[in-house]
């Protein structure tokens, strides 16, 4: 959960799978140190200023955690975590506690109408190691289409297929 709704779209189905199988649930947030433009090392008032967003983002996240956890009414753990890597930890959460489904939403704070899936779910579809659940939290009319998509609209319109002059043949 990244604190936002769109996230907690995933609540209602996560408690419902939870209950249907007698699961327990891992209310999971990492926070990212924020990253600060530097042609070199960073100064100690730098770091000291990544330290206090860090730890400020851990607090809110654990109290948003357990806002959630009480919401939910199932079996429920909190798992927080820091790393500039959200996929690879979540991960490392999932094998430390040998959960075996992740229930997310296609898309978290960060939602542009142009991707159907943010850059979570994206990593996780392409490279994840675990088995996940996506929820997509944009209806279809609000999706914009892809330009594949559009070329293929196109296509399907046209009385007969045409390929591009010069195009060689296919064989």
């Amino acid at each position: 959960l990244d604190g936002s709704v769109r996230a907690e779209y995933a609540l209602p189905l996560t408690r419902a799978v939870a209950e249907y199988w007698n699961a327990s649930v891992f209310l999971t947030h990492i926070v990212s140190p924020p990253v600060l433009f530097s042609r070199g090392p960073l100064a100690p008032d730098e770091l000291k200023l990544i330290d206090n967003c860090v730890q400020r983002n851990l607090a809110d996240a654990r109290t948003y955690l357990k806002d959630m956890q009480e919401q939910l009414s199932v079996d429920s753990k909190l798992r927080l975590s820091v790393s500039a890597n959200v996929l690879g930890a979540l991960e490392n959460v999932a094998a430390q506690n040998a959960i075996d489904l992740m229930i997310c939403t296609a898309h978290g704070q960060g939602c542009h109408a142009r991707h159907a899936y943010g850059t979570l779910v994206t990593n996780c579809i392409l490279y994840g190691q675990v088995a996940t659940l996506v929820i997509q939290d944009l209806p279809a009319e609000q999706m914009e289409l892809t330009a594949a998509e559009k070329a293929v609209r196109k296509l399907n319109t046209e009385e007969e297929p045409r390929m591009p002059a010069g195009t060689p043949g296919f064989y």
